[in-house]
C-alpha cells in the first residue's frame, strides 16, 4: 500500500520524534517541555504571558462603541506586546466590518496586522460566553480576546484565551498609574 521511500521516512521520523521525547538523561520528557524546547527554536515563546493589562481607555472606547451599535454586533482587533511575560493591550484597531444581531465579520484585505494581538466584539445579548464561531475566530486570531456584552457597561467583559479558555486581565488606569484587577475595577463602579 505504501512505497519503500515513504515507510523509510516514515521510520526516520519516528526515531527523530523519539530522541526529540528523551531528556538529556535519555527518559522521555513530557509534551509540554518538547512545546517549550520547540516554541524557543523557532522564536514562538516571544508570545508567551502569564499576565493581560489593558489600557482603561481600551474598555472604555469598546464600551462606547457597543452602545453605538445596540442592536447587532460588532468587532474590532486588539493592539498591543509582549514584554516580560505580560501582554500589553493598549488600542484598538478598527476595521471595516459587517454586522447583524448574531455575528460579526472582519472585511479587510489587511488583516491580520502585525500589531493585532486579539480582538473585541460584542454580543447583544447578557451573555459573554464565546459561541462556537467565536471559539474558531479565536484560535486563529491573536492570544486574547474580549466579549462585551448587554448592558454594555465597563463590568460587562470577559477575557478568553485564543483557546477559549476564560482568562483574568487587569486594568491600567493613566490617570492614577495603578494596574488593578478588572474585578476591582467593577467594584469601583456606581
Amino acid at each position: 500500500m505504501f512505497s519503500g521511500d515513504f515507510l523509510k521516512l516514515f521510520n526516520e521520523m519516528h526515531i527523530i520524534h523519539k530522541i526529540f521525547n528523551m531528556d538529556s538523561n535519555r527518559r522521555p520528557m513530557a509534551d509540554s517541555k518538547i512545546e517549550n524546547a520547540v516554541s524557543k527554536m523557532l522564536g514562538l515563546d516571544r508570545y508567551d504571558f502569564d499576565k493581560v493589562i489593558i489600557h482603561k481607555p481600551v474598555l472604555e472606547n469598546a464600551v462606547d462603541f457597543a452602545k453605538a451599535n445596540v442592536s447587532k454586533e460588532f468587532v474590532a482587533l486588539l493592539s498591543g506586546s509582549v514584554k516580560n511575560r505580560v501582554l500589553y493591550i493598549e488600542a484598538i484597531i478598527y476595521q471595516h466590518y459587517a454586522s447583524d444581531s448574531n455575528s460579526a465579520l472582519i472585511r479587510s484585505v489587511f488583516f491580520p496586522l502585525p500589531e493585532a494581538i486579539g480582538s473585541v466584539h460584542s454580543h447583544p445579548g447578557p451573555s459573554g460566553r464565546p459561541s462556537s464561531a467565536d471559539l474558531r475566530f479565536f484560535s486563529g486570531n491573536g492570544l486574547f480576546h474580549l466579549i462585551i456584552s448587554a448592558p454594555f457597561s465597563l463590568c460587562s467583559f470577559s477575557g478568553y484565551t485564543k483557546s477559549g479558555e476564560p482568562a483574568d486581565f487587569y486594568v491600567y488606569e493613566p490617570d492614577s498609574g495603578k494596574v488593578l484587577p478588572y474585578l476591582q475595577i467593577c467594584k469601583k463602579q456606581p
